[in-house]
């Protein structure tokens, strides 16, 4: 302990010899140096998450809102039922036809309604039946734009197109070409016009197809011409189930 003194004496007194306390001063920075690779060494390393960083900026919002419309979109087909009751008025220039029926899954009955005369008919099994003496007969398709009419060919076309949503409703503005595929008439090339369709909801079905094909009708019939068809639903998913007689 008396030599140890004596070091300290001779490294840091006032008397201090330049031998010693060169000695005693790389003593205390080594074992300083020791301390901070000890420190270090035991100190835990945090390891590097792969997991992606979420990013709740606006950009991430604006995307979820997209998604979300084209969900709307794609699930169109299931704000509605096959099971309803229906008013179709198709005017075209100044010619009106008016369809009353209600269709319950792949059958369906209505009344044709034109120049204050009144047919009824029924499609059973993709066949058209005309109702007489209380007895349905097979009979042609009817050469109208009642074919027009298809809610499920509608909704198919739709499902891929693009819309504006507004108050309950979705507008779509088609080309010619489009409306032809849709409603599977004499496919043409045509993509000069455009034409809206609206489909309006109520707070869970669909209510009603507001469609103007003016463009498309000229097209098909090649000179001016205006054709607006109005599709209106009633009971929908409550229809209630009916028989058709045939003979």
């Amino acid at each position: 302990m008396k030599e140890l003194m004596e070091f300290f004496k001779n490294s840091f007194g006032k008397e201090k010899n330049t031998r010693s306390h060169a000695i005693a001063m790389l003593a205390i920075y080594g074992i300083f140096m020791v301390i901070i690779v000890v420190a270090m060494r035991t100190t835990p390393v945090k390891e590097e998450s792969n997991e992606p960083v979420q990013n709740n900026t606006s950009h991430q919002e604006v995307i979820d809102d997209s998604i979300e419309k084209n969900d709307d979109k794609s699930n169109i087909k299931k704000n509605y039922d096959v099971n309803y009751s229906y008013s179709y008025t198709i005017t075209l220039d100044a010619e009106k036809e008016v369809y009353l029926g209600k269709k319950v899954d792949d059958k369906e009955k209505f009344s044709f309604i034109k120049d204050n005369s009144t047919i009824d008919y029924a499609i059973l099994d993709g066949n058209y039946l005309v109702l007489e003496n209380g007895i349905y007969h097979i009979t042609d398709t009817l050469d109208t734009y009642f074919r027009y009419c298809n809610v499920d060919r509608i909704i198919s076309v739709l499902e891929k197109s693009e819309y504006v949503e507004a108050n309950n409703k979705y507008i779509y503005n088609l080309s010619n070409t489009a409306v032809f595929n849709m409603l599977l008439d004499n496919i043409k090339n045509d993509n000069k016009g455009l034409n809206t369709i609206e489909l309006e909801f109520d707070t869970e079905n669909l209510k009603a197809i507001n469609m103007n094909l003016d463009n498309y009708i000229s097209s098909v019939l090649d000179g001016n011409h205006t054709l607006s068809i109005k599709m209106e639903f009633a009971n929908v998913g409550t229809t209630e189930d009916f028989e058709i007689k045939v003979s």
